[in-house]
């Protein structure tokens, strides 16, 4: 893909990105179901249009979730 867009072939818009992530078999799809994620559906014009600092917010707001300050990040111990 690097080589055709270089050559001005392939995708018109793209979002490189670098990190590292270290999950055991499993897990993320374990942390999804305890709801430790939020999980929206994919938006080329929110990864690829919006500011950064608005990308949560949007996304989020796919979802029905308005202020993502109200959401409680601990969790609770009775």
């Amino acid at each position: 893909i690097l080589s055709d867009m270089a050559c001005g072939h392939g995708p018109t818009s793209a979002l490189f990105v670098l990190g590292y992530a270290n999950w055991t078999a499993g897990q993320l799809e374990q942390e999804i179901a305890e709801n430790y994620w939020l999980v929206t559906p994919a938006s080329s014009h929110i990864v690829l249009d919006a500011a950064l600092m608005d990308r949560a917010k949007l996304a989020s707001q796919q979802i029905g979730v308005h202020d993502l300050e109200l959401l409680y990040t601990d969790k609770a111990h009775a």
